[in-house]
């Protein structure tokens, strides 16, 4: 008997606050009525993140900004197997829309049980929440920030760290945020945005920065030692001088000496099984 191929499918999924936004099935198709998150199936020469803004065009007239996969289940249905990989997203321009689905919701991870899911949801469902209640979702600065706080008993030196780098004068000079670098026009199609991971050591300046292909290297001292101070779930302001000056890419160095100033949001990030 040949084996059943699997279907990949992606979703997305939208935070307003501490709710998030799940779509009801239409009754005339398979699992109608059950709700679900929005999103579909990857078409051919998509990558997934491509194939997720465009269900979501299609599917609710909004504009999403894609950022990291929350978690991937595989289910295995009646009629197909399916690899759905849930996305962290944001809208970045418009009012989502009823097009497709029967009803939709912003919930809270409570208020999940109240509503029948798709039988794929169920894993990533018991995951939101094991995390409710322990989310906080505000703005500072540039940032629109959503935090998880640690459970009690949990222990983790690997932290990852947006942030913003300014002038005193306001200008920022470095970001690990897209949104911010284009802003500022410091954006480089060849970097890469994304929180920076960081091991914090019991001695500050033994904290590294670890690099996509996990190899190490120093960080700032004055920047280690604001994060060193910091609590995951934190965020909070460090100014600095810079021995050593500071040296981006996009611009000139920055001399020895000079102030420096970083917006800093401390993310502690739950294992990934």
């Amino acid at each position: 008997m040949n084996e059943r191929s699997i279907t990949e499918v992606v979703a997305a999924l939208i935070w307003q606050g501490d709710r998030f936004l799940v779509c009801q099935r239409p009754a005339n198709k398979r699992r109608g009525l059950l709700w679900e998150f929005a999103g579909g199936k990857v078409e051919e020469g998509e990558t997934k993140r491509e194939a997720l803004a465009r269900e979501c065009r299609e599917e609710l007239a909004v504009t999403l900004d894609v950022g990291d996969a929350f978690m991937d289940v595989t289910h295995e249905y009646p009629d197909l197997t399916v690899h759905l990989t849930l996305f962290e997203a944001r809208i970045r321009s418009g009012e989502p829309t009823l097009v497709e689905h029967a009803a939709m919701k912003w919930i809270t991870a409570e208020e999940t049980d109240s509503l029948a899911f798709c039988p794929a949801d169920t894993v990533i469902l018991e995951r939101l929440r094991a995390f409710a209640g322990r989310t906080d979702t505000f703005r500072f600065g540039e940032m629109t920030v959503r935090v998880l706080h640690p459970a009690e008993g949990e222990a983790d030196t690997i932290v990852y760290v947006d942030y913003v780098g300014r002038r005193p004068d306001g200008t920022v000079f470095d970001t690990s945020i897209r949104d911010t670098a284009r802003k500022y026009d410091l954006y480089s199609s060849s970097a890469t945005y994304s929180p920076m991971k960081m091991k914090v050591a019991a001695v500050f300046y033994d904290s590294k920065m670890i690099a996509s292909d996990g190899s190490e290297s120093s960080l700032i001292n004055g920047f280690t030692y604001a994060v060193k101070k910091m609590q995951p779930g934190e965020w909070g302001v460090a100014l600095f001088h810079q021995e050593m000056g500071y040296a981006q890419s996009s611009q000139a160095k920055i001399p020895a000496y000079s102030p420096l100033l970083f917006e800093l949001r401390l993310v502690m990030r739950p294992s990934r099984k």
